[in-house]
């Protein structure tokens, strides 16, 4: 593991601007989302800090141990939830796909779950969902709580952003 990152050791930063949401702290353990695949270790002398990122962890892992908790499960999907509406408040461009997702309290592997698919199927129409058929738009509007009409629009930006 390395150890904390001095930059981080005030934890005053905004960490929602770094895209990461905490959900829970506690003296040797951070649980939180992640824009981009990442895992945070917390140093006993720096309970309560985010440290450097650990590398060679797997993120996947990580996240299917802690959803073995359904007090930590729980405690994700509202963190997802949180961090999707963020996003759809920020408009961030591209990205409007995975806001629906996460504003669900899913992961792509419990959305893949949902639709029958593969997690990889997920990631893959979220970066660049192209024409899907009428099947998908209408698996993918259920599974998420939403209209035909909202995905067709978030697929339509995510396609823009894409091509730019």
């Amino acid at each position: 593991m390395t150890r904390a990152n001095p930059a981080f050791s005030t934890c005053s930063f905004d960490t929602m601007s770094m895209g990461f949401l905490p959900t829970s702290i506690d003296k040797n353990c951070v649980v939180g989302i992640t824009l981009v695949p990442t895992v945070f270790f917390v140093n006993d002398e720096e309970a309560g800090c985010l440290a450097a990122p650990v590398s060679g962890a797997r993120i996947q892992d990580r996240i299917a141990r802690l959803e073995k908790s359904p007090r930590r499960a729980d405690a994700l999907a509202r963190a997802r939830q949180r961090l999707g509406r963020w996003l759809d408040a920020e408009q961030r461009q591209g990205s409007e796909l995975v806001a629906l997702r996460m504003a669900a309290g899913l992961s792509q592997r419990q959305l893949a779950e949902l639709l029958g698919t593969q997690q990889a199927n997920v990631s893959r129409l979220e970066k660049c969902p192209g024409n899907p058929g009428l099947n998908t738009l209408q698996s993918w509007a259920s599974a998420l709580g939403v209209s035909i009409d909202r995905l067709a629009s978030a697929i339509r930006s995510t396609t823009d952003a894409g091509r730019e």
